[in-house]
């Protein structure tokens, strides 16, 4: 496999037909094929003002992949009340009861549906373990992709993995039931898509996932290092918007004026990987400097896909030497933006980000 590169020259803009400014609504349609090995999901979550936390993925095909060609649709929420049982709900779907419409995000899963056109969407779950809801989210935050939102992992534009934030930022309202009581619910959301052409460990060795809303900012970091296979290539991609959805500063790659650290490592207990506990992102370029410092304060979920898979499965695990597993984590964030003749932004406050690694060893 060749080394991994960004799409973002301008004979890729042109060749992907994006605007490299500015996403547009086709861009959060179906953007994958379905042959074996292809991915998609339009991933969704919410913060909402009761404590209450959503986090749902609507996707074509299981993230772990498909041995047969075709749609494979597949439904998974995550709900999480303050004094209530966590609620986990899987749901594989025939195809036949499901859509994906290429020229706007208006995906369908059996009853379960997300829709929209990057200002606005609807989500609509219904019972999902006896949890059924209608929420609204309006975009408050410029949407932003890295690139050409693609990464390309050989030649020929075959082999791929791409991030779209369509909704880095937005205002939630709607209701929500449980157990037959509803209540009217607000709070913030978030939305992105990605799709690829293979599964996680076919690119990565890990990655880290993070936002954080603030003092009227909205910063998003997804720092991935690709596989040995692939050069170990690492991409930092990193936005900052003001309260007007302005970008302050941003990143697609390793270059000149970009420094990361990570320290205080530790062994994790479950996965027995070794992991950073501290990060810190340096990004200097035309007069403006970032630095982004995350903090880990509490390890919160880990899901050793590894450890959990059946024994033919971690076979192919061993025989591939991919070990994957992710961790969310709950942490600090301090952002200090410094431009010339203006006085430095300083945002600090907790945040969650996510840990995914493929491999058994962690690049740090």
């Amino acid at each position: 496999m060749a080394n991994a590169r960004m799409r973002n020259r301008a004979e890729d803009f042109e060749r992907m037909g994006v605007d490299p400014k500015v996403v547009a609504p086709w861009e959060d349609g179906r953007r994958n094929g379905d042959a074996v090995g292809c991915i998609e999901w339009w991933y969704f979550d919410a913060d909402l003002d009761d404590g209450t936390k959503i986090n749902l993925n609507f996707a074509t095909n299981p993230v772990s992949g498909h041995p047969e060609p075709g749609f494979h649709p597949f439904f998974y929420a995550n709900i999480q009340e303050p004094g209530r049982e966590e609620i986990n709900d899987f749901a594989f779907l025939p195809a036949d009861e499901c859509s994906f419409d290429e020229g706007v995000c208006d995906v369908r899963i059996g009853k379960q549906a997300f829709s929209g056109d990057l200002d606005t969407y609807q989500v609509h779950v219904e019972d999902a373990e006896g949890v059924s809801f209608d929420l609204t989210l309006r975009k408050t935050a410029t949407s932003w992709r890295p690139g050409t939102a693609y990464v390309d992992f050989g030649e020929g534009y075959e082999s791929f993995f791409t991030w779209l934030c369509a909704v880095p930022q937005g205002e939630v309202e709607g209701t929500f039931t449980r157990d037959g009581e509803t209540r009217q619910v607000r709070g913030r959301g978030y939305h992105d898509h990605q799709w690829a052409t293979g599964q996680m460990w076919t690119f990565w060795n890990r990655w880290l996932w993070g936002r954080q809303q603030g003092d009227g900012h909205t910063i998003l970091v997804f720092d991935s290092v690709s596989n040995d296979a692939s050069g170990n290539a690492r991409f930092p991609w990193f936005c900052v918007q003001d309260a007007d959805g302005n970008v302050i500063v941003d990143n697609v790659e390793m270059g000149e004026g970009v420094s990361i650290e990570m320290d205080r490592a530790y062994v994790h207990e479950q996965t027995g990987k070794t992991l950073p506990a501290h990060s810190v992102y340096r990004f200097e370029r035309k007069g403006v400097k970032a630095t982004y410092e995350l903090t880990e304060t509490k390890v919160l979920v880990c899901n050793d896909h590894y450890a959990a898979a059946p024994e033919p499965l971690r076979a192919a695990f061993d025989a591939m030497g991919v070990a994957p597993s992710i961790t969310r984590h709950a942490a600090t964030g301090k952002l200090t933006v410094e431009r010339e003749g203006a006085e430095p932004i300083v945002v600090e406050g907790p945040l969650h980000y996510e840990l995914s690694s493929q491999c058994r060893e962690f690049i740090m």
